[in-house]
């Protein structure tokens, strides 16, 4: 006796192979269904071909139109700014005094003629042990905002401070006087 098979047995073993193609259009189907704008545009051919002549004039019609004015336009390529009659403010220059600071940190000179000179100086350099003496410092200057720009430790130096060595005055000598013949 053959058993027949009853069409709530499942079957044992199936195979089926889908165009991916229909899977893709059925699942953008499914996701444009739940949007809310649906837009058809049906275009005729004729009515194609004029839209596509308008937008390619209007192109055509744009870019000579934006040349012309760009023509207008001087372009300035890679521009060098061409050097400025004035001299440079920052000058090459050295100054001697002594070196003070004040209670922000800041460094400054005190020149001999009263004048204060601030000085930027590289946080590398401690200018502790410089304190109240007499330095001589260069680099660069700008006389604008009395600021002096030294970039290393070379550019600092102490001046040696000597005392006057009195010297005595010269005595005035006696000098010969001849005497003369009284004349007859």
């Amino acid at each position: 006796m053959a058993s027949a098979k009853t069409p709530s047995d499942p079957p044992l073993f199936s195979f089926e192979v889908t165009n991916p193609i229909t899977f893709l259009k059925a699942w953008w189907k499914k996701v444009m269904t739940k949007e809310g704008v649906d837009l058809h545009l049906k275009i005729k051919p004729v009515t194609a071909v004029l839209i596509s002549t308008i937008l390619i004039a209007g192109g055509a019609g744009a870019g000579w139109f934006g040349n012309s004015i760009l023509r207008q336009v001087p372009v300035v390529k890679d521009y060098i700014p061409s050097p400025s009659p004035s001299p440079t403010p920052w000058v090459d220059t050295a100054y001697s005094g002594t070196l003070r600071k004040v209670d922000s940190g800041k460094y400054y000179l005190q020149t001999g003629d009263g004048q204060a000179i601030s000085l930027s100086i590289p946080t590398n350099i401690n200018l502790d042990k410089y304190l109240s003496k007499k330095i001589f410092a260069n680099g660069k200057y700008y006389p604008e905002t009395k600021l002096l720009v030294v970039e290393s430790a070379t550019d600092l130096e102490i001046v040696i401070q000597s005392t006057s060595v009195p010297t005595p005055s010269p005595t005035p000598s006696p000098t010969f006087v001849p005497e003369t013949e009284p004349m007859l």
